[in-house]
């Protein structure tokens, strides 16, 4: 009796448990659009903690440091507002254009095929190929990226906003919550947020790192083939690179496909598919795992599969985001007694 007793209890247990992260995950993806720059907020703070601890360590006034932060934060926005803006008004007036050179890429590779399968079979390959349409769908993925960075624009206002509330008022809210807390749990309480701190630190800065030399390297060799928009490209690299596996894969390809709508598919972008490719391969297959050797103890299959979890929650952000959240509830999951198994596999 005893035994199916505890059988039950841990039967309950894991029915809580389940049931909680279902309601979770629904919380997660119908709020989303307050939740995820909260989020994003949440891991700036913990990424400025060494910095806020710096300025008390050093009596600076946390008005100066906190000014200084929001003042540094508004700057890069402005920036990339302006920055973006004025590319965003080139590439629109470029549309035109660039349908043109779209249908008439795809006219001479339909005239090319056409030769060839007329030659073997005598097929009419204008029953499969759309030239118009194809036209059409690649000036509306352009428009969709430029419609995105918008987005990501008024998500960043956002995140700026909730990072105004929380870093003043985060020691309160970290007092408050350790007064709830038992006195042999303080400790472990503070050790996780120091975990959850120095996890986020040391991925965040090993990818800012890589992702930037990538992006460097890239637009150099970009500029070298005189493609048009390189600082766009760059940034765009330099941002998808934050998103494991998939990312860098886009971001050539975004290139490559701007490439080959101005230029034609020629043999300059077959060398510029080389180069990019090389590039990623070099940073992201060999410097990085030397960098980021032990900082993140987290299965590969893990983080593709938190990867694929968090693009279906908050799509490309919570993409961006995968990594480091996933770490987050690593680290939670292994201070918590019923879950502490669960933590294991994702190790």
């Amino acid at each position: 009796m005893v035994l199916g007793g505890k059988s039950n209890n841990k039967l309950v247990d894991y029915s809580i448990i389940f049931i909680a992260l279902v309601v979770l995950v629904l919380v997660l993806k119908t709020l989303q659009s307050f939740i995820r720059p909260f989020v994003i907020a949440l891991i700036l703070t913990f990424l400025l903690m060494p910095v806020l601890r710096w300025s008390k360590k050093k009596n600076i006034s946390f008005g100066i440091i906190f000014s200084a932060i929001i003042l540094v934060f508004v700057s890069f926005m402005i920036l990339f507002a302006f920055l973006f803006s004025g590319y965003a008004s080139s590439i629109s007036q470029s549309i035109p254009y660039y349908s043109q050179q779209i249908s008439q890429s795809g006219q001479n590779i339909y005239e090319l095929a056409s030769k060839i399968n007329i030659a073997e079979k005598n097929l009419n390959l204008n029953e499969f190929v759309n030239i118009e349409k194809i036209s059409q769908v690649a000036v509306a993925l352009m428009q969709t990226v430029a419609r995105n960075i918008g987005f990501v624009f008024g998500e960043l206002f956002l995140v700026l906003l909730f990072l105004m509330f929380i870093l003043p008022s985060h020691a309160r809210i970290i007092r408050y919550l350790e007064d709830d807390l038992e006195s042999s749990n303080i400790k472990k309480f503070r050790s996780v947020l120091l975990k959850i701190e120095k996890s986020i630190r040391d991925y965040l800065f090993a990818k800012i790192h890589i992702s930037l030399g990538t992006a460097l390297l890239s637009a150099i060799i970009l500029f070298a083939f005189n493609a048009n928009f390189v600082i766009v490209l760059a940034v765009l690299i330099f941002a998808l690179n934050f998103i494991p596996n998939i990312g860098s894969l886009v971001a050539v390809a975004i290139a490559l496909l701007s490439y080959a709508i101005t230029f034609g598919f020629t043999l300059n972008l077959l060398w510029l598919c080389i180069l990019l490719v090389l590039v990623q391969l070099i940073f992201g297959n060999i410097i990085e795992p030397k960098i980021t050797a032990n900082k993140l103890s987290i299965s590969p299959v893990v983080i593709l599969l938190g990867l694929l979890f968090w693009g279906w929650v908050w799509g490309i952000i919570g993409m961006l985001l995968a990594t480091p959240l996933t770490c987050i509830m690593k680290i939670v999951l292994e201070n918590i007694d019923a879950t502490k198994k669960l933590a294991k596999y994702l190790g």
